[in-house]
């Protein structure tokens, strides 16, 4: 299973999620990372990609204005 690596090497680290938006077949979740190590805590965009009643895709964006603006990002905070 994808990122069972990171976790067991990073085992303290979360997610938090704040707030999502919906648009069309993409939820955009906005929250930010937990973990001691400060380079891997801090503000992050989630978006999932969703087919059918499954998710299809997931992906992790820095969260930036430059990021924000891209389509696939809707900016809803």
């Amino acid at each position: 299973m994808p990122g069972r690596g990171f976790f067991a090497s990073f085992p303290h680290y979360r997610n938090v999620f704040d707030s999502l938006a919906a648009r069309d077949d993409l939820v955009t979740v906005f929250g930010h990372s937990e973990r001691s190590d400060p380079s891997l805590a801090g503000p992050a965009l989630w978006t999932a990609m969703i087919r059918g009643d499954q998710v299809s895709g997931w992906r992790v964006h820095e969260d930036t204005p430059a990021t924000r603006k891209q389509p696939a990002v809707p900016d809803s905070r």
